[in-house]
């Protein structure tokens, strides 16, 4: 016999609200119109300029001393999906040289206060999101990115803007590696590739003092998982679990499932931004899991077992 959830549909609201959509690509036209503005100026011809796109950017930064960003010169030659596009309304190409600037405007206003608060973001490429979240007054902010390249990028971005002394991005495997634990933790497309999914999710769990806060591809199936696969370029890999298998993870490593929210879009069927509150689960935990052999395995899943103690 299977194992049912306490709750199935509970805490689930729409990502967008009427109209934003239409919003959001005015601001993502409106931002290629100003790159084909700053490169007819020659603005992205000066020494300065040149240094700064002549790197491998992953990711759309503003550069606030050059009033440029990371990508306006489009030498980019990448495409991104659907989360970033706009769900079609932009190109998949535009959308790589945006990336992920589409996500930014539907995602912050479902942000917790960041104010006094320390934040890992785990995948943290560029570093887009980890200066956003210092821009919105976190504390302290740890981007970890698997990429060496994208760290010198990330590292390089914070010193301009004067934030290097609370955002430090480290070259590591957030899920295998000591990392320090954070009031928050936050990944975009991360567990989508990565190569052992539920154990990755686990692990985020554990590495959240407060909150996990995860924009994934959520199969809404209840009991359908994605297929597991490796695209033609063996650039990435991909595969996406249930809300199903998260939520049944989120009850065996102690969360309470009432206070786990899940912004569903109204466009694209399995995107899900999951916001799941991690304090007090330790109790929860051992209470739910009485075998010995389940206990240890969730344990040190989520980084907390006694061969990987906790910071």
């Amino acid at each position: 016999m299977g194992f049912s959830l306490p709750i199935s549909s509970r805490n689930i609201y729409n990502l967008f609200a009427d109209g934003e959509l239409d919003d959001h690509e005015r601001q993502m036209r409106a931002a290629l119109a100003t790159d084909l503005v700053l490169k007819r100026e020659g603005k992205l011809d000066r020494p300065e300029a040149k240094q700064l796109l002549s790197l491998p950017w992953w990711q759309r930064i503003y550069d606030d001393r050059l009033e440029i960003t990371t990508l306006s010169d489009h030498r980019l030659d990448d495409v991104a999906g659907p989360l970033h596009t706009l769900y079609g309304r932009l190109t998949e190409r535009e959308a790589a040289l945006l990336r992920p600037m589409a996500k930014w405007l539907y995602t912050k206003k479902h942000l917790p206060d960041l104010r006094s608060k320390s934040v890992l973001e785990i995948g943290s490429s560029s570093g887009f999101w980890s200066l956003k979240f210092a821009e919105f007054g976190a504390a302290k902010v740890t981007g970890v990115e698997a990429i060496p390249e994208q760290v010198e990028c990330a590292t390089f971005m914070a010193k301009r803007k004067g934030v290097n002394d609370r955002v430090t991005f480290i070259n590591a495997d957030a899920f295998y590696d000591r990392i320090e634990p954070h009031d928050i933790v936050f990944y975009s497309e991360v567990l989508t590739h990565s190569l052992v999914p539920h154990h990755a999710f686990l692990r985020t769990l554990g590495l959240a003092k407060e909150l996990v806060i995860a924009d994934e591809w959520f199969g809404w199936d209840a009991e359908t998982n994605g297929q597991f696969f490796v695209n033609a370029d063996l650039v990435f890999t991909g595969y996406a679990i249930s809300e199903n298998a998260a939520l049944t993870l989120c009850y065996f490593a102690g969360i309470d499932l009432t206070k786990v929210r899940r912004y569903r879009n109204q466009y694209n069927r399995g995107c899900t931004l999951m916001i799941i509150p991690t304090q007090g689960n330790d109790e929860y935990r051992a209470e739910r899991l009485p075998h010995p052999s389940m206990r240890a395995m969730i344990t040190h899943a989520m980084g907390l077992g006694s061969a990987q103690a906790r910071y």
